[in-house]
Formats: structure tokens, C-alpha cells, sequence
């Protein structure tokens, strides 16, 4: 079963750098604002889909934090820098799940049996 977990959380990691390095690739070949609005939006599900369902907990998360402070991110200039926030943020509720709650129920599920 460890063997098993460990093999998903790489998986996870291999995933999660693999959805910020094409996202970087792409986005210094795009020009307009919105087409960089859309790559970080592709970016966002692809992140909630490999961190499902505390995936879904930390965009509703950002998309409260943009409502209320929006401003921050309007002074962000570099759209690098921006996108590489969003993944962070996404990348950060991930590890919250593979790496601290996973491990949690397995421990539990030990301590039961």
C-alpha cells in the first residue's frame, strides 16, 4: 500500500511540474491578455483535476481572495510571475492532500485495524 501511495504522489509531482512547464512554453508564444487569461484558466483545472477534491476547496479559496483583493494581482506586471502564483497556490491545496491528508487516513486506518 506504500509502494502504491508513493508511486500516486510522484505521479502527482511529475503531473504538477509538467502543467506549469507547458503553461511557461505557451505562454511566451501568446500576445493578447485574454489568451493568457485562458492558458492560466486551462492551467487552474488541470491543477484541480490532479488535486481533486481539495482542489476545488482552494480555487473556490483564490477566486474569493481575487474578489476581495483583486488588486494585487492587477499590479502583478509579469504574467510569469502571475502564473507561476496561481500554480503555487494549486500546487500548495495538492501537497495539502497527497502528502498531509493521505497520510493522515492511512495512519488512521492503521491505527484501527
Amino acid at each position: 500500500m506504500k509502494h502504491f501511495i508513493r508511486s500516486i504522489k510522484m505521479i502527482w509531482i511529475i503531473m504538477s511540474i509538467s502543467i506549469l512547464c507547458v503553461s511557461l512554453l505557451r505562454l511566451s508564444q501568446l500576445d493578447s491578455n485574454y489568451d493568457i487569461s485562458e492558458l492560466n484558466s486551462i492551467m487552474m483545472y488541470g491543477m484541480v483535476i490532479i488535486s481533486f477534491p481539495t482542489g476545488i476547496i482552494f480555487a473556490i479559496v483564490l477566486f474569493l481572495f481575487l474578489l476581495s483583493f483583486g488588486f494585487i494581482f492587477t499590479t502583478i506586471h509579469s504574467e510569469y510571475v502571475l502564473t507561476v502564483a496561481i500554480w503555487g497556490w494549486f500546487l500548495f491545496g495538492g501537497y495539502v492532500q497527497w502528502f498531509f491528508l493521505v497520510g493522515k487516513m492511512i495512519k488512521n486506518e492503521e491505527y484501527h485495524k
